[in-house]
């Protein structure tokens, strides 16, 4: 064998082995050594092809997955092979995206467990402001909704309630014997402190 058919042999021996980038670095070498030969650089292209578009599969999955810096880096991969990829740069930008909304995202959470949530729909208006079908923070947004229609329900129930006239009449009667009377009337629970007799 000659040195470049050696140099060919091993890019190919490279790719059995499943070591793609070291492979086609060694095709890349040898198609510009030797540019008579259309074989070496259809092979280079071919692989080099070959490996970008697994990379952007990759790194879409990963990215989707929330596997932020391994999708970066399957990006920055293609990037190197091939600097003016478009996609691997869309792709780089979609990650950083997501990024920012996982951080608001959980903070909308939080916000949520503590009843804050005004705060929290100011997190989910900047997740939406930037992806106006992210399905976490439009179902969040539900339960905000679902939440605050419950309470004006049941607002609505107390405030006819208490429209509503009561005649009693008690002659010495506990205190804890009135509100039980009071809540079996007018639907209205009350919390008693165990002090109050």
């Amino acid at each position: 064998l000659c040195s470049a058919d050696y140099q060919y042999w091993q890019a190919q021996r490279l790719l059995r082995e499943g070591n793609p980038d070291a492979a086609i670095a060694k095709l890349d070498a040898l198609q510009q050594t030797d540019a008579d030969n259309p074989e070496y650089r259809q092979a280079w292209a071919k692989q080099r092809e070959t490996h970008i578009r697994k990379l952007l599969t990759d790194a879409n999955n990963l990215r989707l997955n929330q596997q932020y810096q391994a999708a970066d880096q399957a990006c920055q991969q293609v990037l190197r092979l091939e600097p003016a990829n478009v996609l691997a740069k869309e792709y780089m930008a979609l990650t950083e995206r997501d990024q920012r909304h996982q951080i608001w995202l959980n903070a909308a959470k939080t916000a949520l467990l503590e009843n804050n949530d005004t705060k929290a729909e100011y997190e989910l208006r900047l997740i939406l402001a930037e992806n106006n079908r992210h399905h976490q923070a439009l179902a969040l947004q539900r339960e905000i909704d679902q939440r605050r229609q419950r309470e004006v329900i049941a607002i609505s129930k107390l405030s006819n309630s208490l429209r509503q006239p009561l005649e009693l009449s008690f002659n010495n009667a506990p205190l804890n014997a009135v509100f039980d009377l009071l809540s079996r009337t007018a639907g209205i629970n009350f919390v008693i402190d165990r002090d109050v007799k």
